[in-house]
């Protein structure tokens, strides 16, 4: 399908080696753009999307990775360069 009238061939399902990969990730040239996460409960359901417009998918990946750092946590090795991207770069 394309994306947005602009000629982008857009791909639905699991970016490996994204930020928080899932089976909603929407990519382009097999970069990750967009995302989508849910999570249910008995009484509530929590949403979260997002859509990199602006930036650097590589400038997005070096946050996450110093986020993970400075939080400790073992997913800074999971994050591989070039997974995302942002729709000004595609």
């Amino acid at each position: 399908m394309k994306l947005c009238h602009i000629g982008l061939e857009r791909h639905v399902g699991e970016v490996a080696g994204s930020i928080c990969p899932g089976s909603h990730d929407v990519s382009v040239a097999g970069r990750r753009a967009a995302g989508l996460s849910q999570r249910r409960r008995r009484h509530f359901a929590l949403v979260h999307a997002f859509l990199l417009v602006e930036g650097t998918g590589k400038r997005r990946e070096e946050q996450a990775m110093t986020f993970y750092a400075l939080a400790g946590t073992p997913e800074q090795d999971k994050v591989a360069p070039d997974t995302m991207a942002a729709l000004c770069e595609l």
